[in-house]
């Protein structure tokens, strides 16, 4: 799911989000010894929707790539499928570490939407909140980034309509929906309307 050879590895999608691509796409190559090197046979580009997370883009992908490799396998059959070899500087789009998912709010708020977006479905966007006995993990499921309602430190929580609004280096970011550590996922406003003393406490603390 890359237009080989950028992001060659185990995590194009999301590295994809992660670098805030505007565009991507799907590659339908033969496997070599080396990674991701093989000519291709089939490539398309796709547009990454606004606002997609890793799960829906995909799934989308996906269904791209359906469509394209049975174009190729008949293409095979009737002995017209034309290989070449890839063009350009490869990039890489390693695995995921835990470690990158760990939200640092001095973020501006734009990356740390893409970073939410790309960790859902696992491995989680992660922060972490004031619970009794000590901090708590809190996954991030779905944010939007929004004005600051007022200036303060990054990781600052307010209250914006019922709705967790978190400070970040630049702007904030409003939390849709999370996962308490031990809980389901719920809405955000349900998550706060649980945790009133939460509204102008920071997030991010050891956990």
């Amino acid at each position: 799911p890359s237009l080989l050879p950028a992001y060659r590895g185990p995590a194009p999608v999301a590295r994809a989000i992660l670098d805030g691509a505007e565009r991507t796409g799907v590659a339908v190559f033969r496997v070599v010894a080396e990674v991701d090197a093989g000519p291709v046979a089939s490539a398309r580009e796709v547009q990454i929707l606004p606002g997609e997370d890793r799960p829906s883009l995909s799934a989308r992908l996906a269904e791209e790539g359906g469509r394209m490799l049975a174009e190729v396998i008949a293409a095979l059959a009737r002995g017209g499928a034309a290989w070449r070899p890839q063009e350009g500087t490869p990039s890489h789009a390693p695995k995921i570490r835990a470690e990158e998912m760990r939200i640092a709010w001095a973020h501006p708020a734009e990356r740390i939407w893409r970073t939410v977006r790309a960790g859902a479905g696992g491995p989680w966007a992660h922060t972490s909140f004031p619970d009794t006995g000590g901090a708590r993990r809190l996954n991030l499921a779905r944010v939007e980034p929004c004005a600051a309602p007022s200036p303060g430190a990054p990781g600052t929580v307010h209250t914006v309509g019922g709705w967790p609004v978190v400070l970040c280096g630049a702007g904030a970011v409003r939390i849709l929906s999370c996962r308490p550590a031990g809980a389901r996922e719920m809405p955000g406003d349900a998550f706060l309307r649980g945790r009133p003393a939460l509204a102008g406490r920071l997030l991010g603390g050891a956990p």
